[in-house]
C-alpha cells in the first residue's frame, strides 16, 4: 500500500513539474 501511494505521489508530482514546464515554454515562445 505505502508502494502504491508513493508511485501515485510521484506520477502527480512529475505531472504537475510537466505542466510548469510547458507552461514556461508557452509563455517563452
Amino acid at each position: 500500500m505505502t508502494i502504491l501511494y508513493a508511485c501515485l505521489a510521484f506520477g502527480v508530482v512529475a505531472l504537475l513539474a510537466y505542466l510548469l514546464y510547458a507552461l514556461f515554454n508557452a509563455e517563452a515562445f
